[in-house]
């Protein structure tokens, strides 16, 4: 299955994985210049979102407003997160909103639990450099195509690293249930 994963927000990182392994990956600049109205940025966004290759799947940071300074991130990830659905509803496209916190307990397990009367294992880190490190390494221990993909991987970006495990997630965890929709179809 092709899955496309989005992290959405004004710097947009996004990877497309192929069922072939091969991936194409990059980061959409939805900054406004001085005196921009806020409708230029959702025209940039659909122009550029339309121009992505069409997937089987997409996979979203599911998007949380928490407070005041998170308030403007928020609500740009919550109308991003709107028109993606709205794309995928239009052309039959499936999708899925993923909380990030699944996302970097699928990227970075924690360790096993510590048996009875020994001490606790620490918690893993599950920081934007982690993340990064985590998807080289992935790169560099999966199939060949991916292997071939990693040394392109050197200036791999936090957004980039998000969207790419946010692929990964969503080919593994959904890849069935799109093999039994489309033998149904």
């Amino acid at each position: 299955m092709n899955a496309l994963g989005i992290d959405p927000g004004t710097l947009t990182g996004w990877a497309y994985v192929r069922k072939d392994g091969t991936i194409a990956r990059g980061i959409g600049n939805f900054r406004l210049k001085k005196g921009e109205p806020e409708a230029v940025r959702w025209v940039r966004f659909r122009k550029w979102f339309l121009d992505l290759p069409r997937p089987d799947l997409v996979v979203y940071e599911q998007q949380n407003e928490f407070g005041r300074r998170e308030h403007q991130s928020a609500k740009i990830g919550i109308l991003m997160a709107s028109r993606i659905e709205e794309y995928c509803n239009e052309h039959g496209v499936t999708f899925f909103a993923v909380n990030a916190q699944t996302v970097k307990a699928f990227a970075i397990p924690a360790a096993p639990r510590a048996k009875k009367g020994q001490p606790k294992n620490p918690p893993p880190d599950r920081s934007k450099d982690a993340m990064i490190a985590a998807a080289r390494q992935r790169l560099l221990s999966g199939s060949g195509i991916e292997k071939a993909h990693a040394e392109a991987f050197h200036d791999l970006s936090e957004h980039e690293a998000d969207a790419l495990w946010m692929a990964w997630w969503g080919q593994e965890r959904y890849q069935d249930a799109l093999d039994r929709r489309a033998k149904k179809k």
